[in-house]
């Protein structure tokens, strides 16, 4: 059937059976299909906050590895029919054609993220709207301060790290003088820094293992903005006592 259609279009359309448009076309839409499979089971929302396999990077690689053979292969026997075209029937406007076919095979070749993109949109608007997902990833978003947040580094205390360096320059080999400050401050040996043992919030003075000094999850449907206005609002709350606000986390 395929060489059928080939031999009509080379007798009777030319043009485009040197730039091999319809099965071009045919299977640029086949990979559009297949990427748009792959977004769609990308969107995947997982609300109990496990790690799931992220597909995307996986499959652009393999989407620009496949649009090139193609591409490849494609221009291969595209130029190989180059020598006849001088026996083509053409019209006026034979060139601009050319180059049309040539702009949408391109188009559709490179175009495969849009479907990938669109499928994993329409899968995650399938289980709720964005407003009423967002609510939802916020109330899981700030209840981790009271679950499982991690906690903040504090700041350094530059005080202490002078002394401790100084310290460390002036030990003797048998009792090193480093130890004496080690035991006193939040010392950090990866990166020889001393850090102080409480945060500063709102002007008030808060232990570094306090719930105020603890992270939120984020979520990828909040940007970084919205993360810290997130982070601030609950704990404010905690800075407030507000305690009915944080009841109506449960």
């Amino acid at each position: 059937m395929f060489k059928d259609i080939q031999k009509q279009l080379l007798l009777k359309y030319p043009l485009l059976w040197n730039t091999k448009f319809i099965p071009m076309i045919g299977i640029g839409l086949l990979l559009h299909l297949i990427f748009f499979g792959l977004g769609f089971l990308d969107g995947t929302i997982d609300f109990s906050n496990k790690t799931k396999i992220d597909i995307s990077v996986f499959s652009v690689l393999i989407g620009v590895l496949l649009a090139l053979i193609i591409v490849i292969l494609w221009l291969v026997n595209y130029f190989k029919n180059n020598a006849l075209k001088s026996f083509y029937s053409k019209s006026k406007n034979a060139l601009f054609y050319e180059w049309f076919q040539i702009f949408c095979i391109s188009l559709v070749l490179i175009s495969f993220y849009l479907p990938f993109s669109f499928g994993k949109q329409l899968h995650q608007k399938s289980y709720f709207s964005l407003e009423e997902t967002k609510k939802r990833c916020e109330i899981i978003s700030i209840a981790d301060i009271f679950i499982d947040g991690s906690f903040a580094e504090t700041e350094i205390d530059s005080v202490a790290s002078g002394l401790l360096i100084g310290a460390t320059a002036i030990a003797v080999d048998s009792i090193p003088m480093e130890e004496e400050y080690t035991e006193n401050y939040d010392y950090d040996t990866a990166t020889g820094r001393v850090h102080k043992d409480y945060i500063i919030f709102n002007g008030k003075k808060y232990d570094e293992y306090s719930l105020l000094n603890r992270n939120i999850f984020e979520f990828t449907v909040f940007n970084k903005e919205e993360d810290s206005l997130n982070e601030r609002k609950v704990k404010m709350w905690l800075h407030n006592n507000e305690k009915e606000k944080v009841k109506n986390l449960c």
